[in-house]
């Protein structure tokens, strides 16, 4: 069951007593090689199952915390007895996303994957949080991690952080100013505080906007019939990404499409009219140098990048030269007319 709430940490009544801390740190120095194997695992199992979801993940980190700053964690909330049972986040793993949406995904991806102890959603509490606070996480392995590799770190605890990168900004900035709870801050600042909070959830709510319209523009552009795309789009990105998968639907989508937005716009000054009136006259020729054939269903070279280069090369090849060779791409023909590049040789 997981428990939704902070654990208090373990005290006594009467004057705190530091532990002695020579002797903690040699104990820390020996724990240390199992907590940083315990970061170093579960940040594999993170990324192994994050990656298949598509998630726009900006960071996965490891860390373990260092000996200083635990060490003083335990004078701050005046930690008794085996530090280590009481200090959760020794070993700690930081997921950084793109949009808050996904911070619900990657919580319920953890929640299957590791024995979550318990956790913390700020975002979700009824009172209004201080700050703009990260999704914390505290897990175990899972118990089908057993055996040998594990048997040093399957008893030890780790922390698990989910934020979006406006949370970590957020955090950096108020880490920087020192205020860690809201007692610390002046009366008089409380305000400039919460408002400068709020500018990140803002710009958090924005960008999840953003990305839907765009989404949804996409989506429209793409899901027209074969030979329905709009030639009078406005030449962007978006759009040059649904003219290539339009015009070159078996090619391998190239990751240098905003390079080759570049190229058209400014030193071929054309529009999506032109390129489809370039791309039905050249494309014959570009397949027979290529050397591929859409009849027999031959598995293209050229990305959908470098076969839009290679059209535009035909029509104007002293304008693709200068342009080209600058930049070491130099498109050659070898024997069998298969063309090469010096720079991208996965044809881009």
């Amino acid at each position: 069951m997981v428990i939704e709430m902070k654990r208090a940490a373990s005290k006594i009544d009467g004057p705190f007593k530091p532990p002695n801390k020579e002797v903690l740190k040699k104990d820390y120095e020996r724990k240390f090689p199992s907590y940083e194997q315990l970061a170093e695992e579960v940040h594999f199992m993170l990324s192994t199952i994050i990656n298949p979801e598509k998630i726009q993940v900006s960071t996965i980190e490891p860390r373990v915390k260092d000996f200083e700053k635990f060490y003083d964690k335990i004078l701050r909330k005046q930690i008794v007895g085996n530090p280590f049972e009481h200090i959760d986040d020794v070993a700690g793993v930081r997921v950084t996303c793109l949009y808050r949406s996904d911070l619900d995904v990657i919580g319920e991806l953890i929640s299957r994957s590791f024995s979550v102890i318990r956790k913390q959603i700020p975002r979700k509490e009824t009172r209004m949080p201080f700050g703009y606070l990260s999704d914390h996480y505290i897990i175990k392995l899972p118990k089908h991690c057993s055996g040998a590799r594990y048997d040093s770190i399957k008893s030890l605890k780790c922390e698990i952080q989910v934020r979006t990168v406006a949370m970590h900004a957020w955090t950096t900035v108020s880490h920087h100013l020192d205020y860690k709870q809201e007692i610390d801050i002046p009366s008089k600042l409380k305000g400039d505080f919460n408002a400068l909070s709020g500018v990140f959830y803002i710009a958090d709510t924005l960008f999840e906007q953003f990305r839907e319209a765009r989404e949804d523009a996409i989506k429209r552009m793409t899901d027209v019939e074969k030979d329905q795309f709009n030639l009078d789009n406005e030449l962007n990105l978006d759009t040059l990404k649904a003219f290539l998968a339009w015009k070159f639907p078996t090619r391998k989508k190239s990751q240098l499409r905003s390079v080759l937005l570049n190229e058209i716009a400014k030193h071929f000054k054309t529009n999506y009219r032109e390129l489809d009136r370039l791309v039905k006259k050249h494309e014959s020729s570009f397949l027979k140098d290529e050397g591929t054939s859409k009849e027999k269903g031959d598995i293209p070279y050229f990305s959908d990048v470098g076969a839009m280069r290679g059209i535009l090369e035909r029509e104007n090849p002293e304008l693709a030269k200068k342009l080209w060779l600058s930049r070491t791409y130099n498109v050659r023909r070898k024997k069998g007319k298969r063309m090469t590049s010096q720079s991208q040789g996965e044809g881009n």
